[in-house]
């Protein structure tokens, strides 16, 4: 292979550590035009960092990297932080609808790069019953978006084990947590799940009520403990998780975590006098 051209083969791309990758339009080939803060020189030298290589994604899946020791051993694939794009989560997404992948109980896909786009196809093996034993799910820092959220929504309830979902810094906005909190009230989906992390979004007013509601209807039933930091919910997602509480639709839950927020002193107070006064001594909310 060339310098600057990646093979058209599915599931191959190049990393440039540094670089912004174009695709160029040429028929037949996959051409990659190197801009920003590295270069080719007109006497053959480069500028910026060098290249790390070719990774092809076939290669990845046939012997991808080890886990941490806390995963569960033979039944989880750790592809956090590969620069996966889209086409990288089309490939996985056929060895997921091949069923290469069902005996997985843990997937961590957080820290790459693919989009919607990816996600779609994702979601789309999933629904084909492609994880049935699934109990881990991050995709933590991937930029899927209200779009992303939706096509994972129609997937949740094809993974009826999951019980810890990790979805931090995903660029979800209000339209995408309401998506998912009525996507909870249909099926298997999330009756098993007990950790949710979903700082860093755009939940808002409307997605924490949104929430709330799912919980008034016993939907959420094992979950423990919710991260929902700096998701811009305020005084009045504050009031309905207020309400909640004093209803005892979050009797089971030990922590909800809500600093960096943009609620004001009053929705600050008014969660915690419910705490106190309706003693509810095993929830602790952080803010």
């Amino acid at each position: 292979m060339c310098c600057g051209h990646a093979s058209p083969r599915r599931g191959r791309r190049l990393i440039a550590t540094g670089w912004n990758l174009a695709e160029s339009p040429s028929p037949g080939m996959r051409c990659l035009t190197l801009r920003g803060s590295g270069g080719f020189q007109p006497d053959g030298t480069t500028t910026g960092p060098p290249f790390r290589g070719v990774i092809d994604m076939e290669r990845l899946l046939a012997d991808p990297p080890k886990p941490p020791r806390s995963c569960p051993e033979g039944k989880s694939l750790w592809l956090h932080s590969n620069q996966l794009d889209d086409e990288c989560i089309d490939m996985f997404a056929h060895t997921l609808r091949r069923g290469d992948w069902r005996h997985l109980t843990y997937l961590n896909l957080g820290g790459n790069q693919f989009t919607c786009v990816g996600m779609s196809a994702l979601a789309g093996a999933i629904t084909q019953e492609a994880l049935p034993l699934l109990e881990f799910l991050s995709i933590t820092e991937v930029e899927i978006a209200d779009i992303g959220m939706k096509a994972l929504c129609a997937a949740l309830e094809h993974m009826p084990k999951l019980r810890c979902l990790e979805m931090t810094k995903c660029q979800v906005g209000v339209v995408g947590w309401t998506a998912f909190a009525a996507a909870a009230m249909k099926g298997a989906a999330l009756q098993e799940l007990e950790t949710l992390y979903a700082s860093d979004n755009n939940i808002g007013d409307v997605g924490m009520k949104a929430i709330c509601d799912t919980f008034a209807a016993g939907r959420f039933p094992k979950v423990q403990a919710m991260h929902i930091r700096a998701a811009q919910i305020g005084d009045e997602g504050c009031l309905a998780l207020a309400d909640s509480i004093e209803l005892g639709h979050f009797d089971h839950v030990r922590h909800v975590q809500l600093g960096g927020n943009v609620q004001t002193r009053d929705g600050f107070e008014v969660v915690m006098d419910v705490i106190k006064e309706y003693e509810k001594k095993i929830l602790k909310c952080h803010f």
